[in-house]
């Protein structure tokens, strides 16, 4: 009995994850299918700050440390 369970239990469990996977394809194909529009406002402010606190970084960690050893200061 504890057998057959066990199958009916895989059995559900292969329908949800073939219902799943069918879910997903049909929300890239979806997702593919709409235009290309343009970045919002709102993301393209974040991007670039993202790259100006980058930018920002990498002069502190490297371009001052070495303008100060040639420097000599």
């Amino acid at each position: 009995m504890g057998a057959g369970t066990l199958g009916l239990g895989n059995l559900a469990g292969t329908a949800l994850a073939d219902e799943a996977q069918s879910i997903t394809r049909k929300h890239l194909v979806q997702k593919v299918a709409k235009p290309r529009g343009e970045i919002s406002l709102s993301l393209r402010i974040s991007l670039i700050m993202l790259v100006t606190q980058a930018l920002i970084r990498f002069i502190k960690l490297f371009i001052f440390p070495v303008i100060t050893e040639v420097s000599g200061i």
